[in-house]
């Protein structure tokens, strides 16, 4: 899948505080932005206000982190072709019953391999997106979906119908929402990647790979998983800059602490080796790992 949204990387603050609420989300919890500023107190600056966080990232009022946001976690390219899965594994189900009016998310989440955590998650950013579903029903104290409605519009049903491309219909949210005036404060990059010397760079990249997988070579199954994220990466490597390729590994780095394959030091270890700073998020990795 292409991506075609380069994406400007945060101030520290509000990176820590966007990791944190993702965290909270993908565990199925509500985030609250005063115990999250609470645990992460000694890192912020002085003055610092989550609820002044830019307004592309989260919406501070329901304390939910927004499509953008989680562009500044992971990279676009990651996270559009979970919610392209979501879409069509929805849509297969239409093609099959058209009268289909509720799509429970327990058998949704098995045929994706996802946590209902994750699932949830997606299935409000496709919404976020374009409206792909009118209504839910969630687990009692949690973000957690139960299912989805999507009869009360036929224009839902055919959005599905008519579904052909991720990045299309969210390159049309943020021009609607320039129209509309909503201003992105620069955090979108119109500039050509020009300032690193991409090739040795990525020539860089790969040596690392290489010197990451060596240290696994006595546990076979961390290296396959390794393997296969490493090659998505080199896939990845020249559609975004460095930035936001550190982002992106960062964000790889979160998913699997989700899978409970690999202790939280070993997953820090990696990023460190790629020449990543991150600083004062060890409790984070811990989280997902409980």
């Amino acid at each position: 899948m292409e991506a075609e949204i380069e994406i400007k990387t945060v101030d520290e603050p509000t990176q820590e505080v966007l990791e944190a609420m993702f965290v909270e989300i993908i565990r199925g919890k509500r985030p609250d932005l005063r115990e999250i500023c609470i645990r992460l107190y000694e890192s912020l600056p002085e003055g610092f206000d989550p609820m002044k966080i830019n307004n592309w990232l989260i919406d501070p009022h329901r304390e939910v982190i927004l499509l953008e946001g989680i562009f500044a976690l992971q990279g676009n390219v990651r996270v559009l072709e979970k919610c392209d899965l979501v879409i069509l594994e929805i849509r297969k189900r239409l093609v099959k019953d058209y009268t289909l009016k509720h799509i429970e998310l327990a058998s949704l989440a098995s045929n994706l391999k996802m946590t209902p955590g994750e699932l949830s998650l997606y299935l409000e950013l496709i919404r976020e997106i374009d409206g792909f579903w009118n209504g839910a029903s969630y687990e009692q104290d949690s973000l957690i979906i139960k299912s989805i409605d999507i009869s009360s519009e036929r224009s839902t049903f055919f959005k599905y119908v008519t579904y052909r491309k991720i990045e299309g219909l969210v390159l049309k949210r943020l021009k609607d929402r320039a129209l509309n005036g909503i201003e992105a404060s620069g955090f979108f990059d119109d500039e050509p990647n020009i300032i690193y010397e991409r090739e040795h760079h990525y020539a860089e990249m790969i040596q690392k790979m290489d010197e990451i997988l060596d240290a696994f070579s006595d546990n076979k199954r961390q290296q396959e998983i390794l393997t296969r994220e490493f090659n998505d990466l080199k896939n990845l490597y020249f559609k975004l800059n460095k930035r936001s390729f550190l982002q992106l590994i960062k964000g790889k780095m979160l998913d699997i602490g989700l899978s409970k394959l690999f202790e939280n030091d070993t997953l820090l270890w990696i990023y460190h080796h790629f020449g990543g700073e991150w600083q004062n998020v060890m409790h984070l990795i811990g989280d997902s790992l409980k």
